[in-house]
């Protein structure tokens, strides 16, 4: 016999503006402010619900899905620079004039992290099988959201709950670090005759580092960023018609 007790919701405002702000000049930005909740405790929130970390009480586990991100903005543009666009000399008009810059920024906040509790005597994980336990809180977790300590444990905000009990924390408590994401590119098109014709483009992008986390931490005095993605790169390209 098997019944429905779990449910998942979404709910966002979205809001976007397009516009061409003038002749040589699109601009596009769009924003969404949104919560997902669900009770999914593996494969970050997205795979089918399994076991779950407290079979005496099914929404031990509700909270913030592992996809929830609150804030996620984007602004992107076109610029035809008008530099010497419309020189009469042509030989300024076709190396200096007519370049084209574009670019794109993204900016997401960060996303949920479910912390459990870990090598602690008389976890009630230790002995009910297919369970997950988390701390105790007392007060507020502090965060100081550095390289070397995104989040610290350093005045015993968690703590171990009484032995065969299960602690109070919440399911994805804390957040991780959000990312920002910028993009630039230029581009230029040189027309040498009505046949050929050649084009360069210089993109630069740029990620803020993050943390680099598994779905779930052990209740650790201090959580530290680990890894990060490569910051930046410059790519250059060139292409011809003829």
């Amino acid at each position: 016999m098997s019944e429905d007790v779990q449910n998942s919701h979404y709910n966002g405002l979205q809001m976007e503006i397009h516009s061409q702000v003038r002749r040589d000049l699109t601009l596009q930005a769009a924003y969404t402010y949104s919560k997902a909740f669900d009770p999914a405790t593996s494969g970050n929130g997205v795979s089918d619900l399994n076991n779950i970390s407290n079979p005496y009480s099914h929404v031990y586990d509700n909270g913030p899905s592992g996809l929830d991100r609150a804030n996620i903005a984007f602004v992107n543009f076109v610029y035809d620079i008008p530099f010497l666009k419309d020189s009469s000399n042509r030989m300024l008009k076709s190396t200096v004039g007519g370049w084209e810059v574009s670019g794109i920024v993204t900016l997401v906040s960060g996303e949920p992290l479910n912390i459990n509790l870990g090598g602690v005597g008389g976890n009630v994980s230790n002995f009910l099988p297919n369970s997950n336990n988390r701390p105790d809180v007392s007060g507020s977790i502090q965060a100081p959201h550095t390289v070397n300590s995104w989040i610290s444990n350093a005045n015993t905000e968690l703590v171990a709950p009484a032995p065969g009990t299960f602690g109070d924390l919440p399911f994805n408590a804390v957040r991780g670090p959000g990312r920002d994401n910028w993009n630039l590119a230029l581009f230029k098109s040189f027309l040498f005759s009505s046949r050929a014709a050649a084009g360069w483009n210089s993109v630069r992008n740029s990620l803020t580092p993050s943390i680099t986390r598994s779905s779930t931490t052990s209740a650790p005095r201090s959580q530290r960023a680990t890894s990060a993605p490569s910051p930046r790169r410059t790519i250059l390209e060139k292409s011809s018609l003829d």
